[in-house]
């Protein structure tokens, strides 16, 4: 009963049928089982995270050079995994920055 139990809680039946082949084979307990899909589940979120984290570099290194074009001058941007973070706006001398502070105001 607790190995069906642990098995149907494997939302792709794929995977549900794989998971039942390796516990026959290797003849699992119900603990094994749930170690093995436990540890299934946590490299899965990992390749996830990864792809989602690297969509978002693209992303970002996008929106830092739209708002480089936009302003004229370097941008860096800085964020945590909570989602805070700063855009850094580099400028070389006062027309610069007045050239900046006049795009942002404008805004």
């Amino acid at each position: 009963m607790g190995h069906a139990r642990a098995i149907a809680g494997i939302s792709n039946i794929v995977q549900q049928m794989d998971a039942f082949k390796k516990t026959i084979s290797n003849q699992w307990s119900v603990r094994n089982l749930e170690k093995y899909l436990k540890q299934e589940k946590s490299t899965k979120d990992t390749v996830v995270r990864s792809i989602s984290s690297e969509t978002e570099n693209i992303q970002l290194e996008k929106i830092k050079k739209e708002i480089s074009a936009t302003i004229g001058t370097p941008v860096l941007i800085k964020r945590t995994r909570e989602g805070q973070g700063q855009i850094i706006i580099k400028f070389k001398n006062d027309k610069e920055f007045n050239a900046i502070y006049d795009i942002l105001k404008d805004i």
